[in-house]
């Protein structure tokens, strides 16, 4: 969009007050947007207000939007335009080349290609969320908050980590939980993952028989 932007402001249109640019998205509802946000760079949770709340937001009117719009015509206007000129141009110094070759010299003009429009999100902000989110996060220098918390038992890793996970709003890792939702996976990776849980039991229990030994 911001290369289209770019090309209104170099080329504005006449008596136009108001440009659409559309996504088509099928059920492109702000609901489905937030989702698609709240999944990508947070929990995946979203928050329904009550009515009687929704009533008193600072952003009601933003949110009481109708986004079914219909997209203004004006790219496709300017790009035939925009060919109409590149080839026009091209037949002009077509014509100096012949001249030239009658031994009259002209200065040459650089002709700038016809505008095309490189789709970045083609298929529209859902399926694109992702190269999105990468893309702002990389052009602000923003890097995703990871906090590793270790320690003896009973100092307060859970308490304090559940904190900071509602502060920071990321989801918190609890390695005892992992291990037990692991444990009951079917199938052989399920197996796998018992076996080498019992594995280390037995290492555990053979490394503390030997020090009771010596």
């Amino acid at each position: 969009m911001a290369t289209y932007v770019k090309k209104i402001v170099e080329h504005p249109p006449d008596k136009v007050n108001y440009l659409y640019c559309v996504d088509k998205t099928k059920k492109n509802t702000q609901k489905r947007i937030i989702e698609a946000v709240s999944k990508q760079v947070g929990t995946g949770k979203v928050k329904q207000l009550p009515l009687e709340e929704a009533e008193s937001n600072l952003y009601k009117d933003q949110f009481l939007l109708n986004i079914n719009l219909k997209p203004s015509s004006y790219f496709d206007k300017f790009v035939k335009k925009d060919q109409i000129r590149y080839d026009t141009q091209m037949e002009e110094q077509g014509d100096e080349e012949e001249e030239e070759e009658e031994g009259i010299k002209k200065e040459k003009k650089i002709i700038e290609p016809p505008f095309k429009f490189n789709w970045q999100c083609r298929k529209g902000f859902f399926k694109n969320i992702k190269s999105i989110n990468i893309e702002f996060n990389k052009h602000r220098g923003l890097k995703p908050v990871r906090i590793f918390m270790t320690g003896p038992p009973a100092v307060g890793k859970t308490h304090y980590g559940r904190q900071l996970a509602v502060y920071y709003n990321i989801p918190i890792i609890n390695v005892k939980e992992v291990a037990d939702l692991t444990k009951n996976l079917p199938g052989e990776e399920g197996e796998k993952v018992r076996e080498y849980i019992e594995e280390k039991k037995q290492g555990i229990v053979d490394e503390e028989n030997e020090k009771l030994a010596e």
